[in-house]
C-alpha cells in the first residue's frame, strides 16, 4: 500500500473544466480530504509520497516496517 491512494470525484466535477471536487485517501496512513481542486489533490499527494519515499523497496527501513 505504499504510494497507494483512493480517488473520488463527486458526480458533478468536470475535469475538463478544471473543476474538481471529491476525496482522496492515503491508504497506507487512512489520511483522507476533501479536495476541491487539482492543486490540492497533488499537494495532498505530494505531502504523503515524501514519507513513502522512505519506504520504497530497497530501502532498509522498508523491512521493518513490514514487520
Amino acid at each position: 500500500m505504499v504510494r497507494s491512494f483512493v480517488v473520488q470525484f463527486h458526480a458533478d466535477a468536470r475535469v475538463g473544466e478544471r473543476r474538481l471536487a471529491g476525496r482522496v485517501e492515503h491508504l497506507r496512513t487512512g489520511d483522507a480530504v476533501h479536495i476541491e481542486s487539482l492543486d490540492e489533490l497533488l499537494r495532498f499527494r505530494e505531502a504523503h509520497n515524501e514519507g513513502d519515499r522512505d519506504l520504497s523497496p530497497g530501502n532498509p527501513q522498508l523491512e521493518e516496517y513490514q514487520k
